[in-house]
């Protein structure tokens, strides 16, 4: 284990190879609390956080909804038997009924988990198509945007009409098996 000085004074707390990494570079706390440095890239200012520092030398992704947490609540410690991934906002929780509590009610990681598509009478789901009033519209994401195709009077003509602006995008229909299964049992 080694001490290193943040530009504030500030000692934490690393391993010796990544001691090695940050020495001669100035290393601080943002408003969050975050360890991190800025430096120049390509004429553009990036910031690199010391948990991002670690998990690249460890081999580690941090996957989306994730964050690092110190496993001894002292922000000064990142030795790496120190550091695990957890659900964000999952490590708030001390004990286990407390985290079951929260996950039960649904957390901010569930909250932007995709929607499953919409449900027809008949019970079956088809990507992009969402009822509207009587009918049924055909949505797709374009760039992050939604972009609305048509509406049309029935799911499968919606879910159709979802697959051939796939197609025009160069990608397979997603619908097509879907239409193809149900067309086959009736």
């Amino acid at each position: 284990m080694a001490t290193f000085h943040l530009s504030s004074g500030e000692r934490i707390y690393v391993d010796d190879d990544i001691l090695a990494l940050i020495e001669g570079q100035t290393w601080s706390r943002d408003s969050k609390g975050t360890v991190g440095r800025s430096y120049r890239k390509d004429g553009r200012v990036r910031r690199q956080t010391l948990h991002g520092l670690i998990a690249e030398q460890m081999g580690e992704r941090v996957p989306k909804g994730y964050v690092w947490t110190h496993l001894d609540d002292d922000w000064r410690n990142f030795r790496r038997e120190n550091l695990r991934l957890a659900e964000r906002g999952s490590w708030l929780y001390r004990d286990e009924a407390e985290l079951s509590k929260w996950r039960e009610k649904g957390s901010r990681v569930a909250a932007t988990r995709r929607k499953p598509p919409e449900k027809t009478e008949e019970g079956v789901r088809y990507r992009g198509v969402h009822k509207s009033g009587r009918k049924y519209k055909a949505l797709a994401t374009v760039n992050g945007k939604q972009t609305y195709l048509g509406l049309r009077d029935t799911p499968e003509e919606a879910a159709r009409l979802y697959d051939q602006a796939l197609i025009a995008q160069g990608l397979e229909p997603v619908n097509e098996p879907l239409l193809r299964e149900r067309a086959s049992a009736t």
